[in-house]
């Protein structure tokens, strides 16, 4: 399987740090986590046609709007939204993970390709 998906969302949208937020309840996932990881989950379903049940490796490219962000911000988010599609059925069949970060302030965004291993 090869794939490639490429989504306008601001990659600190999808930081695990800002996945969750205090709440009268505890602690829940914030709107804005969940409605990107929805988005690139959509994104997912259009581009693919069937799930994988190999090990995977998973390349990011990061255009973040500004200089700030860690590399690592979005990493959870984006294999979450990669199970939710179904892309594969589990994430820990992402055996590898690589992750670029570059900046345009104009179209920030985030590239994902996956393959098969």
């Amino acid at each position: 399987m090869k794939l490639e998906v490429e989504a306008a969302i601001p990659p600190g949208d999808l930081a695990v740090n800002r996945a969750w937020r205090k709440t009268a309840d505890g602690m829940a996932k914030s709107a804005i986590y969940k409605e990107s990881r929805d988005l690139l989950r959509d994104e997912f379903r259009l581009a693919h046609d069937g799930t994988c049940t190999d090990w995977v490796a998973v390349e990011i490219v990061e255009y973040w709007p500004e200089d700030k962000g860690d590399v690592d911000a979005p990493i959870k988010g984006v294999l979450d939204a990669m199970q939710a599609a179904r892309v594969v059925l589990d994430d820990k069949q992402v055996q590898i993970v690589t992750a670029a970060k570059r900046v345009d302030a104009d179209n920030p965004r985030i590239l994902v390709r996956v393959e098969s291993l």
